[in-house]
C-alpha cells in the first residue's frame, strides 16, 4: 500500500495509496551472456500481466507490459517440466 504504482509502459500518472493484488516485476536476461536486456517497474500483475510472448519483430511483451528486445542468436527458451 505504500509503494507508489507506476504504469507499467510510462503511459498514464504513478498513483499513491493503490491497493495490490498481485505486485512483481519481470527481467529479461541475454542467458549466454547473462547481460540485462530489460527490466520493468513493479506493478499490478493483476490488471496487466499476462503470458510471455516473444515477436517476430523481436519485441518481448508479458501481457500489455514492454519488456524489451531480444538480443541476435538468443531464442527463447522454457525449462523442461519434470
Amino acid at each position: 500500500m505504500f509503494h507508489v504504482e507506476y504504469p507499467p509502459n510510462d503511459e498514464g500518472k504513478a498513483r499513491r495509496f493503490s491497493f495490490w493484488e498481485v505486485p512483481g516485476f519481470f527481467r529479461l536476461y541475454n542467458h549466454q551472456s547473462g547481460e540485462l536486456i530489460g527490466e520493468t517497474v513493479i506493478y499490478d500483475l493483476e490488471f496487466s500481466g499476462g503470458p510471455l510472448r516473444w515477436y517476430r519483430s523481436g519485441e518481448v511483451w508479458v501481457g500489455m507490459t514492454y519488456l524489451g528486445k531480444r538480443v541476435e542468436n538468443c531464442s527463447p527458451t522454457m525449462p523442461e517440466h519434470k
